[in-house]
């Protein structure tokens, strides 16, 4: 290791520069030539020197990314120069100098990897030439002015400038020239601090190279440098980050290198067990670079093990402090952990295995850190994975006999290791301990503390073992199921790891035990080969409920699957421990609760029946309820289940015998009366809004493993859901402000009353309450009495917030379940609208989603999940559905034009945002598809929509605040041609009418803006496309809209083109329409309106065209082109003669 810390100060210069680099595209890595790579040789078989054009293509060949390239450039121009210089060349000099600048200014270059070619060519040349030819002072200067950085530089520039004079300053150390020349090597130091000022990611780099520096840095000249050193280093430790870590780590190996004793400065004392604790959290943030280890890591623990000729004697308990603070208590630790650091912790441990003794490598084998490196290495799913399994391959070839030793014992076994205790007492210390307390006094006292430390120890580190193996077993059973093919080994197994949890969880072993005679010698031979019951130490009641939990947390696994469910497994497996000897339920179960059992294991057994003769053949239907049978019989096991399970079992029994078995037919039965027939269907629930009641029931249990299962019953029952079934589950939804701000006003009352209480009397309570446990020595004390009036006053005071603050605490909580609820209720209903979008009860979900959104408030940031899942059940399975439902007359056609009419009056009275109001439209339009959308639609649905659309629209147009959204309009003109004509084109046309013309009855247009709205919608309604099939009611329209667009181009020159222009359209799709309908008959009104638009003049282009355009549907078109031909051919005629 301490070979490793002198490498990575040595020549690791700029090994940080890459990874802390922000621009990916910038080549920053650090010199990956050896320097021996570019000394100097002559060319094998010449003893001439290179051409100039050879010798200028070996500075092209420095930025190669082929390593072998870069490093035979480099070498042949040190060898060609060395070669010029024997023979006396004419050119030396020049080419010298040539290539000295060559090489310095190429080290801003990011072409490639033109800085580790350039930077290594540069050391080669300082190295081969002294300071005759090549002095230092010479390579600073021009070093400074080629990487100058200017404020009027862009920042990829200056980031350019800055690395190359970072590779510039670290070559010219490699070159070994700096142990001759310390002012320079001072002045190098001193530029890589200024260089670590510059940004944040450039801090680490330099700081390394400054560290490089100080392996060959003399020592006399260390306080050239100090000052500027210690202003890095100011502060406390604890505020420090990782980069100041590493700059003081490798400053305290130097300074304790050299024996200087500098107490004055920071890092002297640096790493010492009492200041250990202080790195914690300047170097958690380290792991952010992972899978780089970061050179603080490599400086602390490099100073520790180093192995060079002046290292001294190994610390183990300085290691042993760092390695359990920083590694074990924060790397590892679960309550501070994360990937990047446990990979971190694998990645030193790495470094540090080669050189380390073997008593100190297994004392920090420690339980937490292996099984930190067991999770990750056993399990392929593990993110670090890979990581974990690399750092046992590195501890095998490092260390291959503690490798053995430590597999063997810790990991092999890894559940005992980890249960455990480091430093087990022998027998002395426990008879010692003996005697302590035979003895008494308070030595006695302190080892009875110790001794339930000990114990509560010894409990907590077994039950979270336990937890870990469980774990560890789930995921092996939830591999097993998952597998394609399962072989007969591993089907035993996952039923094996099913009773073992069944039995931890509800079952023991009976107390009760009988003689075995010969004939029940098979029996009991069953009951030894059970499973072990009772175990040691004994099971916890949290190890039992995590049994439970992760029990209940498997039936959903492969659910789909035919007899092969972890579902059906686990039934199987109950039941047999039910009926099998010698183990008995924990809670057992009362007579309500067996019977209810015996039920579901009936149902369950004759749900397996194939052709069962009484009940109704439905696959997936027998699938449901077979599901439900079984989990709720298995949640009749746990008893803190039981209660509701009870209840869903007798419900689901009653909701099969109706659904599902075949109703014989009777012979003669007795008639009733039809009063009495009729009243008793009224009593008798509908057995589908039961068994969705229990559904919602079961969907409201903190269970994924449950919600799986509803889910997946759910799509089997789709067939069976009705009306009053859908609106069950839609009232989930419903919003309730009204009632929170009753509970809230109650809570209020409640607060306001206790606040009026008498606190004399409250604390006279208190006093009288506590009076009797207080002993006549104090009652006697009138001053001991006062301040224990005094102190319990206070702990009523504060007991009254505890209680108001949990009170707020649990308020919360119920609401985030409510949420949680409610956000399963809304993935059962996408179900629905997504399988059955043709079935008429779909529409039920339009208003019942549109109100849910509308009753969350904007600022619920806890419910924005929800409005996305609401959104997204309109938008994307509603609205864009390929069919809907198709409704017969009469009470379904009535009952959707009521859902129409609430809707409508929900989006023109209420305050709605923009989200809401393009919600409400698209609900509008797809309530309107559903009535009048098809060809079949009657005139009775025409009817009765138009009546809720006419005032709606009628007062988009003619009120200025109106909540309407217009959009809705221009989508179903779009989408529905047909319909719209027949719903918008007559009260289009009257907005239009009184929009131009003061009338008595009927509202006028607000302003110019929604007049020339009202033409732009309805030159969409009268395109001839549109209009074809509503020849009828064109033609009772035609008139009136001809009236409206005279009237509305009448005064045209003082209205603007924009507004002129909609009512042009209008009008050239009037007459288009018209034309068509009336080829071959004349039509005076026609005739009045083509002559009035032959009136017109305006000076736009725009008008003129579409005027121009309207003639020409007209058949006027001719006329307008002889009066303007002469103006066209004079203009021409001018400018020939201007030409």
């Amino acid at each position: 290791m301490g070979k490793k810390h002198k490498v990575a100060h040595s020549n690791g210069d700029a090994a940080a520069a890459k990874a802390v680099e922000p621009a990916p595209d910038t080549d920053a890595a650090p010199m990956d030539v050896d320097a021996s790579a570019t000394k100097a040789q002559a060319p094998a078989g010449t003893d001439k020197p290179l051409d100039r054009a050879s010798f200028l293509k070996l500075f092209w060949n420095l930025a190669e990314s082929d390593v072998a390239l870069r490093t035979e450039a480099a070498a042949q121009l040190v060898s060609d120069l060395l070669l010029k210089q024997s023979q006396a060349h004419a050119k030396f000099s020049e080419d010298v100098q040539y290539t000295l600048k060559r090489l310095v200014r190429g080290l801003a270059s990011s072409r490639d990897a033109a800085r580790q070619g350039f930077s290594t060519a540069l050391a080669g040349l300082l190295e081969a030439f002294g300071e005759n030819v090549v002095a230092l002072e010479q390579v600073m200067t021009l070093l400074n002015e080629a990487m100058e950085v200017r404020a009027s530089m862009k920042g990829m520039e200056q980031r350019e400038h800055m690395f190359g004079r970072l590779f510039g300053l670290l070559a010219i150390h490699r070159s070994g020239r700096l142990q001759q020349n310390a002012d320079v090597a001072v002045q190098v130091v001193k530029d890589l601090i200024e260089i670590s000022k510059w940004k944040k990611w450039m801090r680490e780099a330099a700081y390394e190279g400054v560290l490089a520096m100080l392996v060959d840095f003399p020592a006399d000249r260390f306080s050239d440098v100090a000052e500027e050193l210690s202003q890095h280093l100011a502060g406390e430790v604890s505020s420090y980050n990782a980069d100041q870590v590493a700059l003081a780590a490798g400053l305290h190996h130097f300074l304790h290198v050299h024996a200087l004793e500098e107490t004055s400065f920071p890092a002297y004392q640096f790493l010492s067990r009492k200041k250990m604790h202080l790195l914690s959290e300047p170097l958690k943030l380290s792991s952010s670079v992972y899978p780089r280890v970061h050179s603080a890591w490599y400086g602390i623990f490099g100073h520790m093990m180093h192995v060079g000729k002046d290292a001294a004697k190994l610390d183990s308990e300085l290691f042993q402090e760092a390695w359990t603070v920083l590694v074990e208590n924060m790397l590892v630790n679960p309550a501070t952990t994360t990937h990047e650091r446990r990979g971190t912790a694998f990645k030193v441990f790495e470094l540090v295995v080669p050189s380390l003794p073997r008593p100190l490598l297994r004392s920090i084998l420690t339980p937490q850190f292996v099984k930190c490196l067991y999770n990750n290495s056993v399990s392929k799913k593990a993110i670090l994975h890979d990581a974990a399994r690399h750092c046992l391959k590195v501890f095998a070839q490092q260390a291959p006999e503690e490798f053995l030793h430590f597999f063997e014992h810790q990991f092999a076994k890894p559940l005992a290791s980890l249960v455990d205790l480091e430093n087990d007492d022998s027998e002395e210390v426990q008879q010692e301990r003996r005697a302590q307390l035979k003895k008494g006094g308070f030595d006695a006292i302190i080892a009875i503390e110790e001794e339930k430390e000990r114990a509560e120890m010894i409990k907590k580190k077994t039950e979270g073992a336990r937890n870990w193996a469980l774990d560890h077993i789930v995921e092996a059973f939830n591999d097993w199921m998952n597998q394609e093919a399962a072989s007969d080994v591993t089907s035993k197994l996952s039923d094996d790891i099913l009773r073992f949890l069944i039995a931890n969880a509800f079952f023991k072993t009976s107390q009760t035990t009988n003689t075995p005679t010969k004939n029940k010698k098979k029996k009991t031979k069953a009951v030894v080969e059970s499973p072990a019951l009772t175990p040691e130490p004994a099971v916890s009641a949290g190890t039992q409920a995590s049994c439970a939990k992760r029990f209940f947390s498997l039936l959903s696994v492969k659910l789909e699957a035919e007899q092969q469910s972890a579902l059906d497994r686990a039934f199987g497996v109950a039941r047999e421990l039910v009926k099998e000897r010698g183990t008995d339920l924990r809670h057992p179960l009362d007579e309500d609760t067996q019977k209810a059992f015996e039920t579901a294991a009936s149902r369950v057994s004759e749900l397996r029946q194939e052709n069962a003769p009484d009940l109704k053949q439905d696959g997936k239907q027998k699938d449901a309820f077979l599901m439900l049978f079984m989990s709720c019989g298995l949640q009749l096991l746990d008893n803190d289940q039981r209660a509701d399970a009870l209840g869903i079992v007798e419900d689901l029994n009653q909701c099969f015998v109706e659904l599902m078995v075949a109703k014989p037919k009777k012979s003669t039965p007795k008639k009733k009366g039809k009063k009495a027939a009729a009243a008793e269907e009224e009593d008798k629930p509908d057995s589908v809004v039961v068994f969705t009641d229990m559904l919602l029931s079961l969907l409201a249990q903190d269970s994924s493993a449950m919600r799986d299962i509803v889910t997946h019953v759910f799509r089997s029952m789709l067939p069976l859901l009705n009306t009053a079934s859908v609106q069950t589950i839609l009232n989930v939804l419903a919003p309730s402000e009204e009632q929170a701000n009753e509970n809230g006003n109650d809570e209020e009352d409640e607060e306001e009353d206790e606040d009026m209480e008498d606190p004399a009397e409250e604390e006279e309570d208190i006093v009288l309450s506590s009076a009797n446990d207080i002993a006549e020595a104090l009652s006697s004390d009138a001053n001991l009495a006062d301040l224990h009036k005094e102190d319990t006053a206070l702990a009523a005071i504060v007991g009254q917030v505890k209680t108001k603050a949990q009170r707020k605490k649990d308020a919360k909580r119920e609401l985030m379940q409510v949420l949680h609820f409610k956000l399963r209720v809304v993935d059962l209903l996408q179900v629905y609208a997504t399988k059955c979008s043709t079935n008429k009860q779909v529409l039920l979900l339009v208003p019942a989603l549109f109100n849910a959104v509308v009753g969350v408030s904007p600022k619920d940031t806890d419910s924005r999940v929800l409005l996305e899942r609401l959104h997204s059940i309109l938008m994307n399975k509603l609205f864009k559905a390929k069919e809907v439902p198709t409704l017969s007359k009469g009470e379904e056609q009535i009952n959707a034009v009521e859902i129409l009419e609430q809707l409508m009056e929900t989006v023109m009275t209420k305050s709605l945002s923009k989200e809401q109001v393009k919600l409400g439209a698209g609900s509008t339009l797809y309530l309107i598809r559903v009535l009048c959308g098809k060809s079949t639609a009657d005139n009775e649905a025409f009817t009765a929509v138009k009546k809720i659309l006419e005032p709606a629209v009628t007062e988009c147009f003619t009120k200025k605040h109106s909540r309407f959204p217009r959009t809705l309009l221009d989508e179903m003109i779009t989408r529905f041609p047909s319909a719209a004509a027949k719903l918008l084109l007559s009260v289009m046309k009257d907005i239009a009418a009184t929009a131009v013309e003061e009338q008595k009855e009927g509202a006028r247009a607000m302003d110019d803006f929604s007049k020339a709205e009202t033409f732009r919608l309805l030159s969409l309604l009268l395109k001839p496309k549109t209009i074809a099939d509503e020849e009828k009611l064109f033609r009772l329209v035609r008139v009136p809209l001809k009236t409206a667009v005279t009237k509305a181009l009448e005064g045209h020159q003082n209205l603007k083109a924009k507004h002129v222009k909609p009512v042009l359209s209008c009008a050239l799709h009037l007459v288009q329409t018209w034309t068509q309908l009336d080829a071959k008959k004349a039509d005076s009104d026609l005739d009045a309106l083509l002559t009035f638009l032959s009136s017109i003049e305006s000076q736009s282009p725009v008008v003129k065209g579409m005027v121009t355009q309207i003639l020409a549907a007209g058949g006027r078109a001719e006329t307008k082109t002889k009066k303007e031909a002469p103006k066209k051919r004079k203009r021409s005629a001018s400018n020939a003669d201007a030409e």
